[in-house]
This record gives structure tokens, sequence and C-alpha cells, in this order.
């Protein structure tokens, strides 16, 4: 679901990404069949990265069944790399610390 504000934890990353000059998009939009799916960061550079920044309701059963779902469309089907990062990982981690990350 795309949200109408994003996290702080989202600004942060947002904000490195682009001091470390690496292209992204935010909230970008991928279709299956009648599923749309939104990732927060999608850094094509980067070997088709997707980036996501879990808050805590991601721990939810039911939200846990939708990512992974969501993760087999995206690097099964569209050829992406998935990798996750919670709220608090993402506030914490260095300019430095994300390039290698994202590597």
């Amino acid at each position: 679901m795309l949200k109408s504000r994003a996290t702080h934890a989202e600004l942060k990353i947002k904000a490195s990404l682009e001091r470390l000059g690496i292209k992204f998009c935010f909230q970008k939009g991928f279709y299956s069949n009648a599923t749309h799916y939104i990732v927060d960061f999608y850094l094509p550079k980067c070997k088709k990265l997707c980036l996501e920044i879990d808050g805590g309701y991601h721990l939810d059963a039911s939200q846990q069944v939708y990512d992974e779902r969501r993760t087999r469309f995206l690097e099964d089907v569209r050829g992406f790399r998935v990798k996750r990062l919670t709220n608090e990982e993402a506030d914490k981690l260095s300019d430095e610390e994300l390039l290698a990350f994202v590597s």
C-alpha cells in the first residue's frame, strides 16, 4: 500500500542514498496480474535491488505472508534482489554501511 508519508527511517535512507549519489525510485510500483506491489526503494543500478524498510507491523503473521508472496514475485518473476531493514536498523546505518549493504 502506498503511504501518504515516509517514515523517519525511510527519510534517513533516502537522504543517505542522495548523498551517496545512488540513483533510486522511492515507493516504486510493480504489477503482477491484478496485484500492484510497491517497494520502498528500487535501486536499478545496484543489481536491481529492492530495499524494504520494515516497521513493526511486518511482524504480523498476515503481513509476513503478504511480504513473502511479494518477495517471491520480485525475486522469481522479476529477477530482483530484495533486502530488508527494520526501522531501527535503518536509523543506525551510516552512509558507508548503507553503501556496503546495497552493493
